[in-house]
């Protein structure tokens, strides 16, 4: 489903956004 796809990454930068420490550990 698109949608729902489109959401997981919208909470993904969300986390990410809150949270820049995670991007460095999923890289």
């Amino acid at each position: 489903n698109l949608k729902l796809c489109f959401m997981v990454i919208l909470d993904f930068l969300w986390l990410t956004m809150k949270n820049p420490k995670n991007l460095d550990l999923l890289l």
